[in-house]
């Protein structure tokens, strides 16, 4: 009828259209920022593993030959170690952060229930000790 407004749309009752591009939207982004995370993951693990995989090959090698077994090596033998150590700690850390970015990072669930009770033990430590002290300074 001429004159009269049209009723106002109820927000529940609003074409889902928009919503769903919003969710389809955040849904995009979420991929695209999994997708450079596993290929981070994957950039990280390809050049921290080769490292590893080339310093033992050498160390391997190196104890192949009579020198190799020579006393002034052990210390080569042992940086080289040392390095396929803090190698694999490092790309363990890289990749760890890298999945913790996206929300994805592996949790040990018994170690993260260790952790929680040895915080509260501590807290429970730490207010006993603060109620002895407070008690002495009283009396």
């Amino acid at each position: 009828m001429p004159g009269t407004t049209a009723p106002a749309q109820n927000p529940d009752t609003r074409p889902a259209a928009p919503r769903q591009a919003k969710m389809k939207s955040a849904a995009l982004g979420r991929i695209e920022k999994l997708e450079a995370a596993v290929n981070n993951m994957d950039a990280l693990s390809q050049e921290g593993y080769s490292q590893i995989s080339a310093i033992a090959t050498l160390a391997l090698l190196s104890l192949e030959t009579p020198e190799g077994h020579h006393p002034a090596h052990i210390e080569t033998l042992a940086v080289a170690l040392a390095a396929v150590r803090k190698i694999a700690c490092d790309i363990e850390n890289c990749i760890n952060v890298t999945a913790e970015e996206v929300g994805l990072n592996h949790k040990d669930r018994r170690s993260e229930a260790r952790l929680k009770a040895r915080r509260e033990g501590a807290g429970q430590r730490c207010g006993a000790i603060c109620r002895d002290s407070r008690r002495d300074a009283a009396g």
